[in-house]
């Protein structure tokens, strides 16, 4: 990957946050074709992972999460296409990108778009968990109390789940305290596993 030079840093940023703001004016106006387009020209400019601008690095990142969207739904304009929404979310997914990490999470768990894996499920939900990411930790948990992806064990399904508690913002920490109250009665009453996993909330 070619490294940039200062002004070839600031005039990438530049390029790639217009292109962005560009993007999402036209999502915002329901002209998701153009919008599309415009992301498209952001994705390009992968050099934007050397450059300084923290700014132009979340818009690349979040540029491939609205293109997968797209292809997750078939809308923009480029169609249906679940391997190419995966291959999306893969690529910022290796970069670092928590929502992508945990939407691989959830893909390989689910069986959605990729082959059922709960190893790589479980994997890429740490990914994100590691992060910080609440929701990802609430499902390592599940992966843990499940034995999906990884050893049965309700000691660390507890840790990821009081971090994912600490880590929500407070318009979810609701969500995840009934998750740990549900997995606390489990253990203390001895319930089925499978009637936590499947919970007391209606969320998924």
């Amino acid at each position: 990957m070619k490294i940039l030079s200062v002004s070839e840093d600031d005039r990438t940023c530049e390029d790639l946050l217009a292109q962005y703001r560009a993007g999402r004016e036209k999502l915002v106006a329901n002209k998701r074709k153009e919008a599309a387009d415009c992301f498209c020209k952001v994705i390009e400019h992968e050099n934007v992972l050397q450059s300084n601008c923290q700014e132009a690095k979340e818009a690349w990142f979040n540029s491939h999460l609205l293109l997968a969207w797209f292809y997750t739904v078939g809308i923009g304009g480029v169609g249906k296409n679940l391997d190419e929404a995966a291959r999306l979310y893969r690529k910022v997914a290796e970069n670092g990108c928590v929502m992508a990490q945990h939407m691989l999470g959830h893909w390989y768990y689910s069986g959605f778009a990729l082959d059922c894996d709960y190893t790589e499920a479980a994997a890429w939900y740490r990914k994100a968990a590691e992060q910080g990411y609440p929701y990802a930790q609430e499902r390592l948990a599940r992966c843990y109390v499940r034995g999906r992806g990884a050893e049965k064990n309700l000691e660390e399904a507890e840790r990821w789940l009081k971090k994912a508690v600490a880590n929500a913002s407070e318009g979810e920490r609701d969500y995840y305290e009934a998750r740990y109250d549900s997995f606390r009665r489990m253990v203390v009453e001895g319930n089925d596993a499978y009637l936590w996993y499947r919970g007391q909330c209606s969320r998924e």
